[in-house]
């Protein structure tokens, strides 16, 4: 949805319910930071903005990516999962954990 921002112009919002109340650990937001560098994430409590986090890269992602090597185990084998490593934060480089090819974001 574009709204509007006073930093940059317009900006999109994303709302994830809570429906216990309680943090939910199944959602990583971390991963946010591949699709969306410069997101920043509002933690809503009663109508008002608790705690705002900015995600970072993660260290390492599992079915995010996907391995562009023709020959690597991930795309002659189903059912591997896809896993890749940051080995260079300031670049954004992710490599695959089973061949080393790097992946492009």
């Amino acid at each position: 949805m574009n709204t509007d921002s006073h930093l940059y112009g317009s900006k999109d919002i994303i709302k994830i319910e809570d429906r216990d109340g309680e943090d939910n650990p199944a959602i990583d937001l971390d991963v946010l930071g591949l699709v969306a560098r410069t997101a920043t994430v509002g933690i809503v409590r009663g109508g008002t903005i608790v705690e705002k986090k900015t995600p970072t890269l993660p260290e390492h992602v599992v079915n995010i990516l996907t391995c562009r090597n023709p020959r690597c185990v991930t795309t002659t084998e189903r059912g591997i999962d896809q896993m890749f490593h940051l080995t260079h934060s300031g670049r954004q480089e992710y490599r695959c954990d089973y061949c080393d090819e790097e992946a492009k974001l």
